[in-house]
């Protein structure tokens, strides 16, 4: 049995080549400096932020979160159309610069309108980064291996979160809120760099100018394929525990849940590492066992940290549970980015994607609120029960309706 494993371990090793490339790793490069080490270290203390100068409170600041998904939901799925048309780098430059425009105009303003602006600002930024990094993956690497190449790039983004969590903290307690803020966007900057001069473009202009018009013939095509939308439901789960944790549910409980100051939460934050350490074992698993029964797994191990943070007191268990919940993210991800690019007709890929995320901006918009009203009520260990049932529910999902998908054999047809 080990010898096998081994063999197909040594299989990849030799064909690294196809997956691990030039593009992907440069891809994955950007989205660490930008989407990971800039946003890490700007999401939770955009939200302080709004806490300590505004005092509003946790409810109301969660919904500028809210906002920027409001803004964010529908450009997934115009800026995947113009990804399709007209590349995926002016989308993912584009992005970053908006993204980062977004954050400085929010801690620039000097009424909480204006912190609601820019983060409507940013969440037109980032509403094509995901389906445009998906979908330059699916260009470039051959089925059977996008598990393992979207591992490289949700890896290091992950890696970069983490990284920005540690720092965000220490940040905050030396320089201030703004100015960590303002540090946090110029990593947004640099990565659109990384973009420009590191990644060739995989779209012919010409070509798609003739082919992507998303026609009434790919509107019904679209809708024929039901597995976009059951998709689309556990991305919504996998969302309810993956950008809420970093930026808003786990700093709030890390801080007046359990009662760390602010130089302390980077360091409370640190499990989110584990996304980056599992996401190669998560992609190996998606690519060799299946996108299903790496779905199932990382569900199963996401509900368990859920509910163990419902009994969390201290440092130490909060350190241990959420790295329970980061580690069945880091599972998830590469298998549900595989799926997508499994079943989505390859024209018009990042214009599907863009669809299913959809789901996650709406599980961004709601969720916030939502169940930091659970905790303010009812209490923080309630609050994290309700997102554990929610969590089982993708799983039930997984296992009753998800059909497994034979990576090996050819894409979708255009």
């Amino acid at each position: 049995m080990m010898n096998q494993i081994f063999s197909q371990i040594k299989d990849d090793e030799a064909e690294r080549k196809i997956w691990l490339n030039k593009n992907t790793i440069m891809l994955g490069v950007a989205m660490m400096v930008g989407m990971g080490i800039g946003s890490g270290i700007m999401m939770p203390l955009l939200t302080l932020y709004a806490v300590g100068v505004f005092g509003v409170s946790f409810v109301v600041a969660a919904t500028i979160t809210s906002v920027r998904d409001v803004f964010k939901a529908p450009m997934e799925v115009i800026a995947g159309l113009i990804s399709d048309r007209w590349g995926r780098k002016l989308v993912l430059i584009a992005g970053f610069l908006g993204y980062a425009l977004g954050f400085v105009v929010s801690v620039e303003a000097d009424g909480l309108f204006l912190v609601y602006v820019g983060s409507a600002i940013a969440g037109i930024g980032a509403g094509g980064q995901i389906p445009a990094a998906q979908a330059y993956i699916g260009d470039i690497v051959p089925k059977k291996y996008q598990g393992r190449a979207m591992s490289v790039y949700l890896g290091l983004y992950s890696l970069g979160v983490a990284i920005g969590l540690v720092l965000c903290g220490y940040m905050a307690d030396s320089m201030g809120y703004k100015n960590a803020i303002l540090v946090g966007a110029s990593f947004l900057v640099l990565g659109s760099l990384v973009y420009w001069f590191g990644l060739s473009e995989t779209v012919n202009r010409a070509k798609a100018a003739k082919t992507v018009k998303f026609t009434k013939a790919d509107m019904m095509l679209l809708f024929k394929n039901w597995n976009i939308f059951i998709i689309a439901y556990l991305t919504f789960f996998l969302a309810v525990e993956r950008m809420d944790m970093t930026s808003t549910l786990l700093p709030l409980f890390a801080l007046k849940g359990i009662g760390i100051n602010i130089k302390s939460l980077g360091f409370s934050l640190l499990p989110v590492a584990f996304i980056a350490i599992l996401a190669f074992p998560g992609g190996w698993i998606a690519d060799k066992w299946g996108r299903k029964q790496g779905l199932i797994l990382s569900f199963a191990i996401i509900a368990i940290g859920m509910f163990l943070l419902a009994i969390t007191k201290n440092m130490t268990m909060l350190l241990i549970s959420s790295s329970i919940v980061f580690g069945g993210a880091g599972l998830a991800q590469p298998a549900l980015a595989a799926l997508i690019n499994d079943v989505v007709p390859a024209k018009i890929r990042a214009t599907c994607i863009g669809i299913t995320r959809l789901a996650w901006d709406l599980a961004m918009v709601g969720y916030p609120p939502l169940v930091l009203g659970i905790a303010q009520k009812w209490g923080w260990p309630l609050m994290w029960i309700f997102i554990g049932i929610c969590v089982l529910t993708a799983l039930v999902i997984t296992l009753t309706i998800v059909k497994p998908v034979d990576e090996t054999e050819a894409e979708v047809p255009a």
